[in-house]
């Protein structure tokens, strides 16, 4: 059996950087009769690859950006091909016309499944061989050719998924069955190596989470917390032994210590079974303590932790970094609301804007302003929900108003002024509601600089809510408007009251996404050894997790069964998902 591999993780020294296969060449003095040198260059024949000259002159012959095709020539040559079949017929372009330029490259993407890696005091040429699997976070790869201790080429493990660069990651070797590789229904990074320790450890261990829902409009890493799971007994402790007398939720672990508890004891237990039955009522060692009966609360002595990944606007993954210990029950994962982070100098108070790029807020929006611990922006209440105004709206850019609403004013608008005095039907304007004003200009008035959109703020009114019939506009920086009495046609007239934002805050406040539906969620899911979780026998096993409907439901599938010595016990490539312990 040692054909499929038997080490799960093999020594991996050092950090290593992935990037696409490339070469940067002197378009002149590398370039002769359509062949170009690099020694020891990473192609093959039948490569596309993307030639561009490097701010330099064009070979002749060849267009800077385009795609062309690899015939390799030697180990440190070759020329290029228009098209994919004449670049294995051998057939390049021997252009005669050399170009100018030390910075010309040709690369082939890393969207075609191979890459080189670079490493930082590796040693690949003891540790790794051909045939091996670099591990990088949720990106396997297989070495295929090994050039020194710093360098390698890769090609990818799962060809359904993409390859994206990294730089000085920490990484994994190991020799799983290379066959999973070959199997589109198959992730190699969900196939382990499991010993028969492993079968049985991790049962109250918390290794890996799903996503429920995504969630929209994420455009910070939200902060998962992770709750539940511990216990709460009622007992007394004398000296170093504790006695429980009733288990009220969950159940004490081996090695479990907490620092919550209710009562009067106030340090760190950790508890050893002497009699009783595990994790309910009996007597457990502890370390050193005197106190009287008391009601004491575990939590488990190694919180688990995660972290969330977010691309597109949603969360689409939750990586397990703690998997912690004495879990009864799978615990609560908790992702917290869409957030956007508002320094200082993300508010300009003289116009009441908040600025964001790409915030993905869309007019109506419900945020509620929280300070984050700093003092409030003035004009804004911790704690508070907010609605996105259409006024001054942009991709970059918000106001916000405390209501919902958005009037219009009465089409009787005409210019009274020269300084953008205007008249109006009877309306609830208000000093420093904001008016959009949208439509193609006509009539006998003007209003100088004029385009549909355009936000205005209100400087001054004529009467009182709700019978104001005139106002005065400015822009939103307060510069008097320039206009020409007369009357108005083909213009709508937005109004909205824009909170008054006259002071910065401090640089820990936010605006939470209010939407129910854009919030994500995700479930844990427990170590194998929880019953009925059981990995069914030692050997390459796939380790596969439901997302949606089946989010933290999670299936063993052995696909080669071992002995239970055939895997390396050391295994740190997947501590997370099978602990050994």
């Amino acid at each position: 059996m040692s054909g499929w591999g038997n080490k799960d993780d093999k020594s991996s020294t050092g950090t290593v950087t992935l990037a696409a296969p490339s070469i940067t060449f002197n378009g002149a003095t590398a370039h002769a009769a359509g062949v170009i040198t690099s020694a020891a260059h990473p192609f093959q024949t039948g490569d596309s690859v993307v030639y561009n000259n490097g701010g330099g002159t064009s070979i002749v012959g060849l267009t800077s950006t385009s795609t062309y095709f690899i015939v390799n020539l030697t180990s440190g040559t070759v020329g290029l091909a228009a098209t994919e079949d004449a670049a294995l017929k051998g057939d390049y372009i021997t252009t005669t016309t050399d170009g100018s330029g030390a910075s010309h490259t040709l690369t082939h993407a890393l969207s075609n499944g191979r890459g080189v890696i670079t490493g930082s005091s590796t040693l690949f040429t003891t540790e790794a061989a051909v045939g091996d699997f670099i591990r990088v976070g949720s990106q396997e790869m297989i070495v295929l050719s090994i050039a020194s201790n710093t360098s390698c080429q890769v090609i990818n493990a799962n060809p359904q998924v993409v390859l994206t660069t990294f730089s000085a990651e920490n990484y994994t070797l190991n020799e799983k069955p290379t066959s999973v590789s070959s199997d589109a229904n198959i992730l190699s990074t969900n196939v382990f190596g499991v010993n028969a320790t492993e079968i049985a450890a991790g049962g109250d261990n918390v290794v890996s989470a799903a996503i429920n829902n995504g969630g929209t409009l994420y455009v910070e890493v939200p902060v998962v917390t992770v709750s539940g799971g511990g216990a709460v007994v009622t007992g007394s402790i004398t000296g170093t032994v504790l006695t429980v007398t009733a288990v009220t939720s969950g159940k004490l672990v081996v090695g479990q210590t907490s620092g919550q508890f209710t009562g009067a004891l106030g340090a760190q237990l950790t508890s050893t079974e002497v009699a009783g039955v595990l994790g309910g009522k009996g007597t457990y060692t502890v370390s050193s303590q005197t106190v009287g009966a008391t009601t004491i609360t575990t939590v488990p002595g190694t919180t688990a932790a995660a972290t969330a990944t977010i691309s597109g606007g949603a969360v689409t993954a939750i990586t397990v970094t703690n998997v912690g210990v004495g879990y009864d029950a799978a615990p609560t994962l908790t992702i917290p609301k869409a957030r956007v982070t508002i320094p200082t100098s993300g508010i300009t108070a003289s116009t009441d804007t908040v600025a964001y790029t790409a915030h993905g807020l869309a007019a109506g929006d419900a945020v509620k302003y929280f300070h984050g611990g700093g003092s409030a922006a003035t004009g804004l209440s911790n704690n508070t929900t907010y609605y996105i105004a259409t006024a001054g709206l942009t991709a970059n850019a918000f106001k916000v108003k405390a209501a919902t609403t958005t009037g219009t004013l009465a089409a009787t608008v005409a210019v009274s002024g020269t300084a953008g005095q205007f008249t109006c039907g009877a309306s609830t304007l208000a000093v420093a509601d904001r008016v959009t004003i949208t439509g193609t200009l006509g009539g006998t008035g003007t209003i100088t600089g004029y385009a549909t959109g355009t936000v205005y703020k209100v400087s001054a009114i004529t009467g009182t809510s709700p019978s104001v019939t005139g106002f005065t506009l400015t822009t939103e920086a307060g510069v008097a408007v320039v206009s020409t009495a007369g009357t108005l046609t083909g213009l709508t007239y937005t109004v909205e009251t824009v909170v008054d934002i006259s002071a910065t805050g401090n640089n820990a406040q936010y605006f939470e996404i209010q939407a129910s539906a854009d919030q994500a969620t995700a479930t844990a899911a427990k170590g194998t050894g929880a019953t009925g979780t059981s990995a069914p026998h030692s050997g390459w096993v796939q380790r596969t997790v439901g997302t949606g409907a089946y989010a933290g439901r999670v299936k063993y599938e052995v696909l080669v069964a071992l002995s239970k010595n055939a895997i390396a016990s050391s295994d740190a490539a997947d501590d997370i998902e099978f602990p050994d312990a």
